[in-house]
C-alpha cells in the first residue's frame, strides 16, 4: 500500500492518537495549507485534455491518502499544455475541495485555490468548489484535488463524487505591461518598482542562473561603470523570484555573470559589475523548488548602484531632476520666446551637441516643436519615451550640469 508522507502532520502516524486527531480534523479541516506530499508516480488517476471533464470518486479507502493513510484522499490527473495560453481548471463536488497545480519535476504545488470567487460564472455548485484561471507555458502539469475538510456524511460516508473541468478562460487575462523584452520597463537607479509574473509570456530566452518556472517580466537599465545590485528580497514579493541579467539587444541577449545572494523565503538578490553607458536587460520569473503560490504573482524589484558623475536625465530640459510637463513647457518657451535657459550649453552659452542630446526627445537629431509634442505624448498618452531612455546617464558636454542629484 502506498503511504505518501504529509508535510508537518507526522503526528498522524501515531495509531493511538489517530481517532482523536481525525475528530479534530472534522472541526478544523484536514489541512490548512498545501499538502506537499503528492505522489505523481503512483497516484495518477488518468489524463485530462483541453475542453474535457473528468469525473471520479474521492475515497477514504483509497491508497492515495496523505499522512500515512490518516489524512484526506486525493486524486491526480496529468495535463499537458501544448502552447502558451490562458486555461481555466475548476472542480465540482459536495466536498469543500482544494485544487492544486503541480510541477512535473518535483510533484509539488506552485499554485492552489479552495474557494472559487467566480463560482457562479464557472457553473459550480457553490463557492467552496475550486477554480484556477491562468496563462500557462507549454509543458506537463499535474492537477491534484482533495477535500479541505471532511466531506458531507463523514465518517459514515466514505466515497464522494467530484469532477474536474478544463476550459478556456472566461475572459482574456490582463497581461503585464512588460510582458516581453521589447516592452521592458526602464529602471531608475536606487529606486524600487513592483511587477507580476502572473500571465507573463513564456520566453525562449533562457534564465541565466536557474530554470524559469513561469513567464518573465522585463526591465532595463544603463550600466554605471560600477557594481549594481538587483534584489527581490522585500516582504512585498509574494513569489520565489529568480533574476537574470543580460547584455545586448532583445534579439541577441547574453547572460551577464552575477553574484547570487540568497535572502529570506527563497527570494533572490544579484550583484553585477556593469560598464558605463552599456544597456542591460533584467528578467524576473518564478524559480526554485515550488511551494503553493510560489511562481505566479507579485514582486518588488529594487535596483541600487552608484551613478556616474555628472549624470543627466535625457529630456530634463529645465534641469530640475524630474521629467514632467514643465520640461515640455520650458522647451516651448525656448523655441518661441527664447525666455528659457537651455540645458547643457557650450562654452559660449549656445545650444550645442549636448543640448541636442538632452532635448531631442524623438531622436531626429534636431530640436523643434515635435520634441515637445512627443514629450507630452509620453507623459499623458503612453507614447514612446526619450530616444535615450529616461534613466540618468553621462552625456558628453554636460559636465557642468547635473540633473540626477535628487529624485
Amino acid at each position: 500500500m502506498k503511504t505518501p508522507t504529509g508535510y508537518g502532520q507526522r503526528a498522524f502516524n501515531s495509531s493511538r492518537l489517530l481517532p482523536t486527531l481525525l475528530l479534530l480534523a472534522g472541526g478544523l479541516g484536514f489541512f490548512p495549507f498545501s499538502l506537499q506530499a503528492q505522489d505523481c508516480e503512483n497516484c495518477i488517476s488518468g489524463e485530462i485534455g483541453a475542453s474535457e471533464t473528468w469525473q471520479s470518486i474521492l475515497s477514504m479507502d483509497s491508497d492515495c491518502r496523505h499522512t500515512g493513510g490518516a489524512g484526506p484522499p486525493y486524486d491526480i490527473l496529468r495535463y499537458e499544455q501544448l502552447e502558451t495560453g490562458c486555461v481555466s481548471f475548476s472542480t465540482s463536488s459536495i466536498c469543500n475541495t482544494t485544487l492544486e497545480i503541480l510541477d512535473e519535476e518535483n510533484c509539488r504545488a506552485f499554485i492552489q485555490n479552495n474557494n472559487c470567487p467566480s463560482w457562479e460564472a464557472e457553473g459550480l455548485d457553490n463557492q467552496q468548489n475550486s477554480c484556477l484561471s491562468l496563462r500557462l507555458c507549454p509543458g506537463i502539469y499535474y492537477l491534484c484535488v482533495y477535500p479541505r475538510s471532511p466531506c458531507e456524511g463523514w465518517p459514515d460516508t466514505r466515497d464522494w463524487e467530484y469532477s474536474i473541468r478544463v476550459s478556456e478562460c472566461l475572459e482574456d487575462p490582463e497581461l503585464p505591461a512588460n510582458d516581453n523584452c521589447a516592452d521592458a520597463i526602464d529602471l531608475t537607479m536606487n529606486t524600487s518598482v513592483t511587477g507580476t509574473t502572473l500571465h507573463a509570456s513564456c520566453d525562449d530566452t533562457p534564465a541565466c542562473l536557474e530554470t524559469a518556472r513561469s513567464g518573465m517580466a522585463w526591465y532595463r537599465f544603463t550600466g554605471t561603470g560600477s557594481e549594481v545590485e538587483l534584489d527581490t528580497c522585500s516582504s512585498s514579493t509574494d513569489i520565489q523570484a529568480g533574476i537574470s541579467v543580460y547584455r545586448g539587444g532583445c534579439t541577441e541577449l547574453s547572460c551577464v555573470e552575477a553574484e547570487r545572494v540568497e535572502c529570506r523565503r527563497d527570494r533572490q538578490s544579484v550583484i553585477v559589475q556593469t560598464e558605463a553607458g552599456i544597456p542591460y536587460h533584467v528578467a524576473i520569473y518564478g524559480s526554485g523548488r515550488p511551494v503553493a503560490g510560489s511562481w505566479m504573482g507579485d514582486f518588488e524589484l529594487t535596483i541600487n548602484g552608484t551613478l556616474p558623475p555628472d549624470s543627466i536625465k535625457p529630456g530634463d530640459f529645465n534641469m530640475d531632476s524630474s521629467l514632467d510637463i514643465s520640461d515640455a513647457l520650458s522647451m516651448l518657451g525656448f523655441l518661441f520666446s527664447g525666455s528659457t535657459r537651455i540645458p547643457c550649453p557650450d562654452q559660449d552659452g549656445l545650444f550645442g551637441d549636448a543640448s541636442i542630446a538632452v532635448s531631442d526627445f524623438n531622436g531626429d537629431e534636431r530640436v523643434d516643436i515635435s520634441d515637445a509634442v512627443t514629450a507630452l505624448g509620453w507623459l499623458f498618452l503612453g507614447g514612446p519615451p526619450h530616444h535615450l531612455g529616461f534613466e540618468c546617464r553621462p552625456i558628453e558636454g554636460c559636465s557642468a550640469q547635473e540633473s540626477c542629484s535628487s529624485p
